[in-house]
């Protein structure tokens, strides 16, 4: 299985791994004010965050996915060094944390999808004409 070794300031993080993932994933996220030039965000304009976080989600037959977490949210500082080493291996921590997906119902995608396909449709495609005002302009043309 592939393993990702998350490394904070040369100590270990996580060995994040499991047989049943479909996604791995180590993020490094900043929020906020990053700039002289940025406005910030909502919640930060004067300021930022910066975090660590590795999860992942299962890719089951049989079962119902899940939702994994190893470790918690680390805040991080600016100087902070975080390494990740990709790896196969047979073994990796277990996730400290386990929430289940709550993918909804296909039906309820497809009503998302086709609001707001109709919310958007005007922005995109031009006004179409009916086939009168269709036929009352090939007459014209035809004369």
């Amino acid at each position: 299985m592939i393993v990702f070794e998350v490394l904070l300031n040369g100590r270990l993080f996580a060995r994040a791994g499991a047989e049943d993932l479909g996604v791995l994933s180590t993020h490094v996220t900043g929020v906020g004010k990053l700039g002289r030039r940025s406005r910030g965000t909502v919640d930060a304009p004067k300021n930022y965050d910066l975090d660590l976080e590795v999860g992942g989600l299962t890719s089951r037959t049989r079962r119902a996915d899940d939702h994994l977490h190893w470790g918690t949210r680390r805040s991080l500082k600016v100087g902070d060094e975080v390494t990740v080493r990709i790896s196969e291996a047979t073994t990796a921590d277990a996730p400290s944390r386990s929430v289940p997906s709550k993918r909804p119902p296909e039906r309820k995608q497809y009503e998302f999808a086709k609001a707001l396909y109709f919310k958007l449709r005007p922005k995109f495609e031009r006004k179409r004409l009916s086939s009168r005002s269709t036929a009352a302009g090939r007459k014209r043309s035809a004369r």
